[in-house]
């Protein structure tokens, strides 16, 4: 994250609060997003972060506004659920619900916990590399990578002329 925080506890403009759920809204722009569910919810749109407390927050939905997005998420410490596909991923552990739409690239970390990734693809043709604890899946639209997680699994249901690469 960048070493910018917005400075009190006020709503950063990239953001909104209405009861439990967290928004994030990019810009016309194409945005860098961070997110890091470690300790708590950290968020960077930017270079602008703040940070919430995952005591009060429990869904988080981030729009790009489909710009040639970026976002980086750390996972939390608990065994997170990610489905990531073309413009649309979601993440559910125990305590939070995140939904991001419209975000073009996606990067996911593991937080340490049993986390689960399951990736699909888009309906042209694709690419998947693939490791130990890391995979990348690329299409035509959108980018996914993942690391530090044991559990990948890959859905080529779209059609194309998909290639793996193992």
């Amino acid at each position: 994250f960048a070493p910018s925080t917005s400075g009190n506890d006020q709503t950063p403009s990239f953001a909104s609060v209405r009861g439990d759920t967290l928004t994030i809204l990019g810009t016309s722009g194409a945005n860098q997003i961070a997110l890091d569910l470690s300790a708590g919810i950290r968020v960077d749109v930017d270079g602008v972060s703040h940070q919430w407390s995952n005591d009060t927050i429990r869904n988080v939905v981030v729009d790009g506004l489909q710009n040639n997005d970026s976002i980086r998420i750390v996972g939390s410490t608990l065994a997170d659920r990610v489905d990531m596909r073309p413009n649309q991923v979601e993440l559910s552990n125990e305590l939070l619900s995140l939904k991001v739409n419209s975000v073009e690239n996606v990067q996911f970390l593991g937080g340490g916990g049993p986390d689960r990734v399951y990736l699909f693809d888009g309906a042209t043709d694709d690419r998947l590399s693939i490791w130990p604890n890391k995979a990348e899946l690329t299409g035509v639209g959108y980018s996914f990578s993942v690391e530090q997680v044991n559990r990948i699994f890959v859905h080529a249901l779209q059609g194309g002329d998909d290639q793996a690469f193992v």
